[in-house]
């Protein structure tokens, strides 16, 4: 998996098939950064979600980890090298956690957006296991994600949506899923309960806020 070459023109991209819907939906929640002291952002791309974070909590210490280089690259400019925000280029999978002090750091905030649809079901337990066991009590999620309707028109809107979408970064990112896998039993095995939730474009794109129980 690798969106360094669709990096460039993913801005665009987006814009021309969303607007700025996705945008939103990576907002919708944002301001439960408030207050928190540890953040761990995933999957961000060019940090469009991070820069809202930073901007609402000037103090949180954020570890930003992402695989492409040269979304990265975007990341940084967009934030302009802000001392609280540390990137790591890597696939989250093989990231080692940093140290802080004697123990591994626990995070209080953790955000994922369009991240944990690039994954089919098994690699995707291991990433929702992953990140449930870098939280502590009480730590917020933001999960932005697409989403498939249970029944109806919507559902076949989501669907037609998908395969368009999974087919085409298979090929420009070699996307490794095929399908969308719902993540919500995942994390509710994993200790997460779901606060609240919004939804847009005939519930083809959610936004949900969990909490560690």
């Amino acid at each position: 998996m690798n969106f360094d070459r669709v990096a460039p023109a993913y801005p665009a991209l987006e814009t021309m098939t969303f607007g700025g819907v996705l945008q939103q939906a990576r907002l919708a929640f944002a301001e439960e950064v408030i207050g928190r002291k540890s953040a761990l952002i995933i999957g961000d791309g060019d940090g469009r979600g991070c820069a809202e974070i930073v901007s609402l909590n000037t103090q949180a210490q954020i570890d930003y980890v992402e695989s492409s280089r040269s979304m990265i690259r975007g990341a940084r400019s967009r934030l302009g090298g802000n001392s609280h925000v540390h990137f790591h280029h890597a696939d989250f999978r093989d990231w080692t956690v940093p140290a802080d002090g004697a123990r591994p750091r626990k995070y209080d905030f953790v955000a994922t957006h369009f991240f944990l649809d690039c994954f089919p079901t098994k690699s995707l337990a291991e990433v929702v296991r992953k990140i449930s066991s870098l939280t502590g009590p009480g730590a917020i999620w933001l999960l932005t994600d697409f989403n498939i309707p249970p029944r109806g028109w919507r559902r076949v809107h989501a669907q037609a949506w998908l395969a368009a979408m999974y087919s085409f970064f298979r090929v420009a990112a070699s996307l490794e899923a095929t399908h969308l896998v719902d993540p919500a039993p995942m994390l509710t095995e994993n200790g997460f309960g779901l606060l609240r939730e919004r939804s847009w474009r005939f519930d083809l794109i959610r936004s949900q806020l969990w909490q560690r129980v």
